[in-house]
């Protein structure tokens, strides 16, 4: 098994296609199988809130998840939900 960092960058909207450069939303993520959420961010340099939280705010219509796998092989899934926008859902294999 290799043993991997994996980041998501998310954009206002959650589609990765339109970023609205002003827009602070909240996205909440929900990781299973097996991985875990290591860290969140926005890049903000106003927000001193713990990189563990699976609550971040978009900076500049963007934020980020950096997953950790457990240690087992097979799929990490990520779901990021943000009100009034479509959620996401992502899956990383792990080797």
């Amino acid at each position: 098994m290799s043993v991997f960092i994996r980041s998501i960058a998310l954009c206002s909207g959650l589609s990765l296609a339109l970023v609205i450069p002003n827009a602070e939303i909240p996205v909440r993520f929900a990781v299973s199988r097996v991985g875990e959420l290591a860290a969140t961010g926005s890049g903000s340099p106003k927000d001193a809130s713990s990189f563990q939280q699976l609550l971040r705010k978009t900076w500049r219509g963007r934020c980020l998840a950096i997953l950790r796998p457990k240690g087992d092989v097979g799929k990490i899934t990520v779901k990021a939900e943000a009100d009034g926008l479509n959620g996401a859902l992502f899956v990383v294999q792990t080797h």
